[in-house]
């Protein structure tokens, strides 16, 4: 599993860095263990859309991960699409 990042994640990343590098760091950690293992029980993840393959991944109780989930065609490997975090106000 990869993840192809989205360019507004890739820069809410960045201000939580600036602002908050823990708080970065818990993100970053949660996207190394969906990759090592996405089903790690330890994981606070839900599927939100079983048919569009839409997983959120709660990484405490400001900042979440959404991603969708796409089957690459030459391979059976999956790629998780990043498309939003969310940092409590703004971050």
């Amino acid at each position: 599993m990869d993840f192809d990042t989205q360019r507004r994640f890739d820069r809410a990343l960045k201000r939580k860095q600036r602002r908050d590098p823990r708080a970065a760091a818990a993100v970053l950690e949660a996207m190394r263990r969906v990759l090592n293992d996405p089903e790690n029980r330890g994981l606070n993840q839900h599927l939100l859309d079983r048919a569009e393959r839409i997983w959120d991944v709660y990484v405490n109780d400001a900042a979440r991960i959404t991603f969708h989930e796409t089957v690459t065609p030459s391979s059976s490997a999956t790629t998780a699409d990043t498309t939003s975090s969310t940092g409590g106000s703004g971050n």
